[in-house]
């Protein structure tokens, strides 16, 4: 058997909710997207539920990669 990581195609990023000491992670984002990019798409969906919006500064991602047997 052979065991490799396998890197899964989405990312969660960490957030800090503008103008509060709240933040938000958000689960399935696309793991290549810049800063800029996050935000944006992460602005629309909080616009949807209530007019938010949240902080580049202090933004993380974290991507997930599980092992596999690949032999």
């Amino acid at each position: 058997m052979a065991y490799s990581f396998n890197e899964k195609p989405v990312a969660t990023i960490k957030a800090k909710i503008t103008g509060t000491t709240d933040s938000i992670s958000v689960a399935g984002t696309n793991p290549t997207s810049t800063p800029a990019n996050a935000k944006a798409q992460i602005d629309k969906v909080l616009a949807i539920v209530g007019g938010q919006s949240v902080a580049v500064d202090g933004m993380s991602r974290v991507r997930v990669a599980e092992v596999i047997d690949n032999g």
